[in-house]
């Protein structure tokens, strides 16, 4: 939703939105969860919109669920297996109806969930390379590293890449989750 006090906003609504007792009572289902934002922020963006990807750990059942509004891919990264989860849906505050996916997944000790924002992939050095296909390299192989590793390694990876920047297009944000039980 861009800088400044719009995105400010925007931001400050979905907060109110995401605290919600509707949000909060179906928190176990992110498609519902998600649905429920966008008809709270509908119509009230300014011509904005959101993405977002929503996942719901449940630990006792070892379950991740999973729903995306037009956000980029959550990668999952297990011991023998690297994936691309990117359930459909549609961007957030803009439509009436969003149309959600759900994916649904067992989640096994050391299983790491990579979550970004599209600042991350677009980023480029002085070839105009992007930055995504060594994203893609550094996960493949990450499933030995903890999860603040695996962020310091892409951290790391991103700053030599574009180590003649002085900055970036956009905004850069990593969450890395790793499951422990």
């Amino acid at each position: 939703s861009g800088h400044g006090v719009a995105a400010a906003f925007i931001t400050s609504m979905l907060k109110m939105a995401f605290d919600s007792s509707t949000t909060k009572a179906n928190a176990q289902n992110p498609a519902l969860v998600l649905t429920n934002i966008n008809e709270i922020i509908k119509g009230k963006t300014a011509g904005n919109f959101v993405t977002a990807i929503y996942a719901y750990f449940n630990t006792e059942k070892r379950k991740l669920k999973v729903a995306c509004a037009g956000h980029n891919p959550m990668f999952i990264i297990k011991k023998d297996t690297f994936m691309e989860v990117h359930p459909k849906g549609r961007i957030l505050g803009f439509f009436d109806t969003i149309e959600l996916e759900t994916f649904s997944i067992d989640i096994e000790p050391g299983d790491k969930f990579f979550i970004y924002t599209d600042g991350l992939i677009e980023a480029t050095n002085n070839e105009h390379f992007t930055f995504e296909p060594i994203l893609y390299d550094i996960l493949k192989n990450a499933y030995d590293m903890t999860a603040d590793e695996v962020v310091d390694c892409v951290m790391l990876s991103l700053t030599d890449f574009a180590e003649t920047q002085t900055g970036f297009e956009d905004d850069v944000a990593i969450v890395c989750i790793e499951y422990e039980k």
